[in-house]
């Protein structure tokens, strides 16, 4: 499979932040790299601009203070919207809250007034629980004053492994790292996040190499890659949409999840038919054919 195509799981992402602290690059750089990665592609796009950026309290939070910093050196004018108490802020989003010259505000939708754009750092791509409160609000009511919204990593409310939405509200533009995750690709969350860039924030293709990646997004060479893969060679094959998955297995979850459990359940290929498209190998491996349907 194309390692460019690679999708890494929430965990496995993380397990690339640790490795990548492990060899000598700190959080508080990998954190600097991110925002800067953000801040590089809003200043690509958009000219100068009255911006609201709403943080929440973790790394994604700490991105976005680096992204407020950053344009506001640019030139711009930013107000900084944070959704929690600035006393629960810890390790290195706390370190580049400190490098803030200007002040924080708590996240209304008063802090959308005159602002030309907004950038949703409030939660990354590990959440799955409802997104609700203060922030959902004004993230809501930004996307109803038609204001462009750049996400960082993933719009706040999408589940990062299951496309899952728990009350994301559709972006212009989502800046994540390294490799997409599977819910970049999955719907509903290929919908929510607008245009995609994956960018580079340091992390180097030997820690690529130690996170062993099954799961991975068709590319043009469709289905030839697939075919050459040793995980799908000479295996019999099940073909199931979504209707004839219910009628025959009982699990409930999403459609990669799905896939893999009657993969391992039947011993054979199996190819879920859907909105997207899974095609999953009994050892774990995996291909989503986002919007597609394979021949």
């Amino acid at each position: 499979m194309n390692p460019d195509h690679a999708l890494l799981d929430v965990r496995q992402m993380a397990e690339a932040d640790r490795l990548t602290i492990a060899a000598g690059l700190s959080g508080f750089e990998l954190m600097e790299n991110a925002g800067r990665a953000v801040a590089r592609e809003i200043l690509r796009r958009w000219p100068p601009r009255a911006t609201t950026v709403l943080c929440g309290p973790g790394n994604n939070g700490g991105d976005g203070l680096v992204v407020a910093r950053l344009i506001s050196g640019a030139g711009w004018p930013v107000r900084l919207a944070l959704n929690v108490s600035r006393d629960c802020l810890k390790g290195d989003a706390l370190l580049h809250a400190r490098r803030w010259p200007g002040c924080i505000e708590p996240v209304e939708s008063g802090v959308l007034d005159g602002c030309g754009l907004v950038v949703d750092a409030v939660y990354g791509a590990g959440l799955n629980r409802e997104f609700e409160g203060c922030a959902k609000e004004t993230l809501a009511e930004a996307g109803r004053r038609g204001l462009p919204i750049v996400a960082v990593d993933v719009p706040s409310g999408v589940n990062g492994d299951t496309g899952e939405s728990w009350g994301a509200v559709p972006v212009t533009l989502t800046v994540t790292f390294f490799r997409k995750k599977p819910g970049h690709v999955l719907s509903p969350g290929r919908s929510l996040c607008g245009e995609i860039v994956v960018a580079d924030i340091g992390i180097t293709a030997t820690v690529f190499e130690q996170l062993a990646p099954d799961t991975f997004e068709a590319d043009p060479q469709f289905p030839e890659s697939v075919l050459r893969d040793k995980s799908f060679i000479g295996r019999s094959v099940l073909r199931l949409n979504e209707e004839g998955f219910r009628l025959r297995f009982d699990w409930n979850s999403d459609p990669l999840s799905r896939a893999r459990a009657a993969a391992t359940h039947t011993d054979c290929v199996v190819i879920l038919e859907g909105t997207d498209t899974v095609i999953a190998a009994p050892d774990g491996h995996a291909v989503i054919c986002a919007g597609t349907m394979p021949t």
